[in-house]
């Protein structure tokens, strides 16, 4: 398959940022884009950036998996989406974190996020549902919660794809008006975006820096020799 050519990005105004794997069914691309679409249809100064989790050999047949997801939505707009397929080095992550205003997630499920995580790190408010691992840390004084509803599904490694789980489905109307409420509030609330965005950081200072594993780690190891020495007693 053909490379891509690589151009240079330019980014301005209100910006929403979303990393993910296109193939991940959890990740709800079509959701995502269509409400996005809808919510800043005539709003020229509004961007959509999504890096996709990809490599050279794969990234055109994901291009072309995204313009048809992108056609079939059948939504004319003045809004901007931008796809970065590229690697991106930790500088140029960080460019992007320092152009974004929120970052954007609409997943069924996840298991950490880590894409979300840093953002917040960065000082980045976000609009993403409280379920799953994102329960751990995302609330609304970290950036604007997305309602959901359990939905029946099956495990990705059944053949038989049986309904014995379940993810949650997001109610899109809700994610529609979040997307506006964000932008009116990095617009004409910067007091409150300013607080979610310290928030954020606070949050995952407290929850993932290094004194907080190196806390961690220590309990565990306190745990276990704890657990050694009642061993010890059991067995005299």
């Amino acid at each position: 398959l053909p490379l891509l050519p690589s151009t240079i990005l330019t980014i301005q105004g209100l910006v929403y940022t979303s990393v993910f794997n296109l193939s991940d069914r959890r990740k709800n691309v079509e959701d995502l884009l269509s409400a996005f679409l809808l919510a800043f249809q005539d709003r020229e100064d509004v961007t959509l950036v999504l890096k996709l989790a990809t490599n050279p050999s794969r990234e055109f047949h994901e291009v072309r998996l995204f313009q048809d997801i992108y056609s079939k939505q059948g939504i004319r707009h003045r809004c901007r989406i931008a796809v970065i397929t590229d690697y991106l080095s930790d500088e140029e992550m960080v460019r992007l974190s320092q152009a974004t205003t929120y970052y954007l997630n609409a997943s069924r499920a996840e298991g950490a996020c880590l894409p979300l995580q840093e953002a917040l790190a960065a000082g980045r408010p976000a609009l993403a549902p409280a379920h799953t691992a994102m329960s751990d840390y995302m609330d609304d004084q970290v950036g604007f919660v997305l309602e959901t509803h359990p939905e029946p599904t099956f495990w990705p490694h059944d053949p038989e794809r049986s309904y014995e789980t379940y993810w949650n489905r997001i109610v899109w109307s809700h994610l529609r008006d979040q997307l506006l409420e964000s932008a009116r509030v990095a617009e004409y609330d910067r007091e409150r975006y300013y607080a979610m965005g310290r928030a954020a950081q606070a949050r995952l200072k407290h929850m993932a820096s290094c004194d907080a594993a190196c806390r961690a780690l220590e309990e565990a190891i306190e745990g276990l020799r704890d657990f050694n020495e009642q061993c010890v007693k059991w067995a005299a």
